[in-house]
């Protein structure tokens, strides 16, 4: 970056020596050259060093800080548009290596780019008053010439030497160009040095040099044609400025604009000449190395089809033989995809349905598309009697092959399927294991292959395939059967499982009927004897039968307190028996608030055996909700009696929120009692669960509380969560919808749960 900003200054201080029309313009721009040369080889990056740079040189030149940044900002903006559209459109640093991409370079760089850095530079100028906006044209022109002449002469020399640094030239070539450096140092000399008098005749004196950059372009190359091009502007800019050659005779500013957009012209034609010329030796050596590389491959493909010849017969019998092998390849591809497809198939079946009858004889189907000469029998094991019973069977009469006796031996369905092992034999009717050979005569059956069926680990039959033609089951045939087999064994089990898991499922609905109904009996015969308790209890209090001592009124209260927990249980019961037989219906009605919680306070007083108090919080102004009203009631009620029943001392308190931005209301019910452990607060809204043991606890509960009131809770749209810390006491929360939200429960899920 340092080194850039130091190349940047300098060239622009050296260029600002030629500043005729502005001490900021001048017709002669190297650092233009150098600010695209340097984005193209280094990238955008190295912007800063532009910038830097040409802030340096302008304000140690002229103008104020602000024309300095302006005019740095234009430089810089200049160079990456430029090399922004060299990279899009010209294709970047081989910008030089096609005629099309030269003429695109000189477009984008050298004429549109440039328009940038005049524009900013000479505005930055005016707007700073260090120019009169009546030189503003003037001055737009020098700078733009300048800026193209930068890009055009000084921009493909570093390019293009940065692209091939090194110099590999034979000794004839460096004698070469020694004479064509001396050739543009004489013309340069006999042009711009003056020897000949510069009259209107005289002009075209200049195109002398046309004859040099041809010989550049053909003999060597682009980065030499540029860069005689560039000794060549050296040579007329410092005759120029001295008053010799075809430019001179006007001021030192229009001749140098003259010689500029001159050289210009000149660079755009010398590049163009050697990108073809380039282009066309790039295309001839690679005709050449094509016509050589056709040339060997002639050459090779002669010989080759010589030895061709020579062994023709021989490739005859090996392609005759290739081709045989081929097609017993494609008919066992062919084979292969079929028996591939029917597995598809089988196992689309299997997914489809459990009946074990139809996947049978789906599979039988299935078998005969592939093995059309075969006869399938299945035989399946008992559970009960362990005896291999015939099930099924494919291609034979099913009446026939289960009426028959089978006499003697031990049976090839008993080795397989003790052995758990495929077993083939060639002729099944000479083998001395076959129970009934006369049975195989009359059928027309030769050749036998047994498969265990084995599921889960466990033989449960067997599968035996028989031919009616000689036939030697091979390894890829056994295999694709014992699939096959396994297919089977699948069905079987999966059938069994099914019909065992349907038994249960029956026997278990049997049972669950029979339990809730069991419960709502005995709940039900239990509540009318209470009523008869209650009734005398109340005619014993009110001493219907005569005065009662205090020590039995005692004894009375204990026995009705007793009664009516007993009589709530047996209620909690009935209700969770409905809940799960899905009886439960929810009734939705509009409900004042205010006027629930003054009834429901109203029926409770404080607790005379205990140190209790029973506090309400709620405001007066609820608002009115749609729910079901006894079911709120039956939540609340359970929860203030839990607060109430595990606190012995302290307080209980009943509150209730509304949060209008929910639009939902909270019901929260506090007490100061036991607590419950946090390992527990998951598992009390389970049915029949409590939170002390069952032998050592001192309140009694069936555990269906809590369980009937998350349930009521969720079907009304809400929720209850609990906190609670062990001997500081708990709170439950139970939050409804103001609007009708209903969530009906389906007996099936509730029995899951």
């Amino acid at each position: 970056m340092a080194a850039l900003i130091a190349a940047y200054f300098t060239a622009a201080k050296l260029g600002l020596l030629l500043a005729f029309v502005h001490p900021s313009a001048t017709a002669v721009w190297p650092p233009t050259g150098i600010t695209l040369a340097a984005f193209l080889v280094l990238g955008y990056r190295v912007w800063p060093g532009i910038f830097i740079g040409a802030f340096l040189a302008n304000i140690t030149t002229a103008g104020s800080v602000f024309t300095s940044l302006g005019i740095a900002a234009g430089n810089t903006l200049e160079g990456l548009l430029g090399a922004y559209l060299i990279n899009k459109f010209a294709n970047g640093r081989n910008c030089f290596d096609r005629p099309v991409d030269v003429f695109k370079f000189a477009l984008l760089a050298g004429l549109v780019s440039t328009t940038i850095s005049a524009t900013i530079g000479v505005t930055s100028l005016s707007l700073g008053g260090y120019a009169d906006w009546i030189d503003y044209s003037f001055i737009w022109l020098t700078w733009w010439l300048g800026d193209m002449g930068g890009d055009l002469i000084v921009a493909p020399v570093l390019i293009l030497w940065a692209k091939r640094p090194h110099v590999q030239w034979n000794q004839e070539m460096f004698r070469e160009a020694l004479f064509l450096v001396l050739s543009i140092f004489v013309i340069g000399y006999a042009v711009f040095e003056g020897p000949i008098p510069v009259t209107v005749e005289t002009y075209p004196l200049a195109f002398l040099y046309v004859p040099i950059l041809v010989w550049a372009g053909f003999r060597f190359g682009q980065r030499e044609t540029v860069s005689a091009h560039f000794i060549i502007s050296l040579l007329a800019i410092q005759g120029t400025l001295r008053g010799f050659g075809p430019f001179a005779g006007q001021s030192p500013n229009e001749s140098l604009l003259l010689l500029q957009a001159f050289m210009g012209v000149m660079a755009v034609m010398g590049m163009a000449l050697a990108a073809g010329v380039s282009e066309r030796r790039r295309a001839e050596e690679e005709i050449r190395r094509l016509n050589e590389e056709l040339e060997e491959r002639v050459v090779g493909r002669t010989a080759a089809l010589q030895e061709l010849a020579a062994d023709l017969q021989t490739v005859n019998v090996d392609l005759q033989k290739q081709i045989a092998e081929r097609r017993e390849i494609e008919k066992k591809r062919e084979k292969d995809l079929e028996q591939v497809q029917t597995l598809h198939e089988i196992g689309l079946a299997i997914s489809s349905t459990l009946d074990l009858r139809s996947i049978l004889d789906f599979l039988f189907s299935k078998i005969d598309l592939v093995l059309s000469y075969a006869v399938v029998t299945v035989r399946l094991v008992d559970p009960k009697t362990g005896r291999l019973e015939p099930t099924a069977c494919w291609n034979l009469s099913e009446a026939r092959w289960k009426k028959d006796k089978l006499q003697g031996g031990i049976g090839l369905t008993r080795v397989v399927f003790e052995t758990r092992s495929p077993l083939v034999i060639r002729n099944v009717r000479t083998d001395n294991r076959t129970r009934d050979p006369e049975f195989l005569r009359r059928e027309g059956l030769v050749s036998y292959l047994g498969l265990p069926l084995i599921a889960k680990g466990q033989a449960i039959g067997v599968i035996a395939f028989l031919t009616k033609q000689d036939h030697e089951f091979d390894r890829e045939e056994i295999k694709y059967l014992g699939t096959l087999a396994n297919h089977v064994a699948m069905v079987v089990n999966n059938a069994r499982l099914f019909e065992r898991t349907r038994l249960l499922a029956a026997d278990l609905e049997k049972a669950n009927r029979a339990k809730d109904e069991f419960l709502k009996l005995m709940s039900h015969e239990l509540r009318t004897p209470l009523h008869v308790i209650f009734g005398y209890m109340e005619l014993i209090q009110d001493q219907f039968f005569g005065s009662t001592p205090p020590e039995q009124g005692k004894a009375l209260s204990s026995i009705a307190a007793s009664a009516y927990e007993l009589l709530s249980s047996i209620n909690k019961i009935l209700e969770v028996v409905r809940i799960e037989a899905g009886e439960v219906d929810v009734g939705i009605s509009e409900l004042d608030l205010v006027d629930f919680l003054d009834r429901l306070r109203l029926s409770y007083t404080p607790p005379v055996e205990k140190k209790v108090t029973l506090g309400w919080d709620y405001i007066s102004n609820l608002p009115a909700v749609h729910t079901d009203t006894e079911k709120l009631r039956l939540i609340l009620n359970q929860l203030i009696e839990n607060a109430i029943k595990f606190t012995d001392k302290g307080s209980v308190t009943v509150a209730a929120r509304y949060f209008p931005s929910a639009r939902t209301v909270e019901f929260g019910v506090r007490d100061t009692g036991i607590g419950i452990p946090k390992d527990s607060l998951q598992s009390i809204f389970e049915r029949f669960r409590q939170i002390e043991n069952f032998d050592t606890r001192s309140h009694y509960g069936l555990g269906l509380g809590l369980y009937v009131v998350k349930t009521f809770t969720e079907m009304l749209g809400g929720k209850v969560e609990v906190e609670s810390e062990p001997g500081k006491g708990s709170t439950f929360t139970v939050t409804l919808p103001v609007e009708k939200r209903l969530v009906k429960l389906a007996p099936a899920l509730k029995r899951a749960s």
